[in-house]
């Protein structure tokens, strides 16, 4: 799994999700997705890329926590309300 696209059916990336998918490494969030939650994507350590749409209000603490080869997020609207340890031990 490279490459993961959240379909326009979901509307939530819930709590622990995707916790600990080496593999993955570039995700792309649909525009249907309003919240992400605790620990969504934390340890993914291969995660390179992130997209996160305008319709995301919420990013929970440590959603991408320890995703230590992250270097771009993108924002395709206004920055989401995000607890502080959204990115914490990110590169």
């Amino acid at each position: 799994m490279n490459n993961v696209t959240i379909p326009n059916r979901v509307t939530s990336v819930g709590e622990k999700a995707f916790y600990e998918c080496f593999g993955m490494t570039n995700v792309m969030i649909s525009g249907s997705v309003t919240s992400i939650g605790k620990y969504a994507f934390q340890g993914c350590t291969s995660l390179t890329s992130v997209t996160i749409p305008g319709s995301v209000t919420n990013i929970a603490g440590l959603a991408f926590a320890d995703c230590t080869s992250l270097t771009e997020v993108f924002f395709t609207g206004n920055a989401p309300t995000a607890d502080s340890t959204v990115f914490q031990n990110y590169k």
